[in-house]
């Protein structure tokens, strides 16, 4: 059991296109000396607008890309980007929930199939087939889907396949990405109710990758706001909402939607 994951100093740059023939490339800055920890049992959410970085920063977590400077670490073990053999033991403890489900399963694959596949991979002990079993019970599929393909699916089932996917391997922390941005409300709800069992259940370390503070508020005791490839604020999440300092964090507050007195 690994108790935090850890990110210091991180700056991360791209290359940018040359401008013609004879001219030189460019670097784009996507992260500005970001430092941030998650602890098992934390439920942190990372916010910012479209452009802030909240991405670069999610593939440097994930250990997709090395960052230009600064390190990853994983307890007291550094991380850094590699092929999928050097990183088992990584995935195993890290896994990742995708914004699109529909669209990243495999469509050939039953969902027995789909939430076995990352016990194979990272070469998980045990009886897969109770594993797959116990993880489809807990985000609430029932047994006649396992044989089911994602074209079968709603829109909320396939995130739970997801989700699934997420924990089967039994990691330490779970890297989300706008996973409810494509729901409608109802299972928007639902979908954060079963992120917030799972992470309080199994003692998970969350991070909740989103630009909807509303559902930031609802799942998440503390918040990092991005801005331009900055933390530029930070600190539990109620305080966020409720007095937010940065202009960038105030904008997305008055994002947040509200339901308006009808007129009298």
């Amino acid at each position: 059991m690994i108790n935090e994951l850890r990110a210091t100093g991180l700056s991360h740059a791209y290359s940018t296109p040359a401008p013609g023939p004879f001219g030189r490339r460019g670097r784009v800055a996507a992260l500005t000396d970001v430092s941030c920890t998650l602890a098992r049992g934390d439920t942190v959410g990372l916010v910012g607008q479209s452009g802030s970085g909240k991405s670069t920063l999610l593939r440097v977590l994930l250990a997709l890309e090395t960052p230009t400077r600064g390190g990853l670490h994983l307890g007291d073990t550094p991380v850094q980007a590699g092929n999928t053999r050097s990183l088992r033991w990584f995935r195993r403890r890290v896994q990742y929930i995708p914004q699109d489900p529909a669209a990243s399963l495999e469509p050939r694959m039953t969902v027995e199939q789909l939430v076995r596949e990352p016990l194979a991979r990272l070469g998980v002990p045990g009886d897969h087939r109770a594993l797959v079993r116990e993880a489809l019970d807990s985000v609430g599929l029932c047994g006649s889907l396992a044989t089911k393909r994602p074209r079968e699916l709603s829109g909320g089932q396939a995130q739970r396949v997801a989700l699934a996917r997420g924990i089967v391997a039994g990691p330490d922390f779970l890297l989300a990405d706008e996973p409810v941005s494509g729901l409608d409300l109802p299972m928007r709800n639902q979908i954060l109710a079963l992120l917030e069992a799972l992470a309080r259940d199994r003692s998970l370390g969350l991070v909740f990758v989103s630009h909807d503070l509303d559902a930031v508020g609802r799942l998440c005791a503390r918040s990092l706001v991005l801005s331009e490839g900055r933390i530029v604020e930070q600190g539990p999440t109620d305080r966020l909402l409720a007095a937010p300092e940065h202009e960038a964090t105030r904008a997305l507050v008055d994002a947040i939607p509200r339901l308006k007195s009808p007129r009298s």
